[in-house]
């Protein structure tokens, strides 16, 4: 049992690096490259967590704070969205059984940076983030996954990592969905 629970702490520990479980709402900006999204997976066994980040502006077409009525209900329409159909994004073999409950979804905005060129501050850039817990009726090792991001225009590419307790993958997907093996 120590054995068992050791193992699954140090598991943890190593793949916390890989996923952006970070609680910041606000933070300094890096890497926010536009047409650029990524997507985490990590399963130990049965259980799961994702995390899909994405610049604001790849997936609803502007990265300020939604201030019309119009770009309001753009952001309760993505959020409907990710919450009704990430199981269409990301699809498990129905065998499995997997349940996706929402951790968290919300808007990350970046510190506007000022350049030491210039005393004007630059842009606010803001992030999309989405969190998923998953649990399965039974372990996902060797089955496929699905990931279609294609209804998502502004994601020009999608940086996958898919982490296991026995594997870890990553790949870039571009407009298509992909099918991979879960090893």
């Amino acid at each position: 049992m120590k054995k068992t629970i050791l193992a699954v702490t140090l598991n943890i520990l190593i793949l916390l690096p890989f996923i952006g479980l970070s609680s910041e709402k606000s933070r300094h900006h890096k890497a926010h490259v536009h047409g650029v999204a990524t997507l985490d997976i990590v399963f130990d066994k049965n259980k799961g967590q994702l995390e899909f980040k994405s610049p604001l502006e790849a997936v609803l077409g502007f990265e300020h704070t939604p201030k019309t009525e119009k770009e309001i209900q753009a952001l309760k329409d993505l959020i409907s969205d990710f919450e009704s159909n990430i199981t269409k994004k990301i699809n498990l073999k129905p065998e499995l059984a997997c349940n996706f409950q929402k951790e968290t979804i919300e808007i990350l905005k970046e510190e506007p940076v000022t350049h030491s060129h210039s005393s004007k501050k630059s842009s606010q850039h803001s992030d999309f983030l989405a969190k998923f817990q998953i649990q399965c009726a039974t372990e996902v090792t060797n089955t496929p996954i699905t990931l279609n991001f294609s209804d998502i225009k502004g994601i020009k590419k999608l940086e996958v990592t898919v982490i296991t307790n026995k594997s870890q993958k990553s790949f870039e997907l571009k407009g298509k969905p992909q099918t991979i093996t879960i090893d």
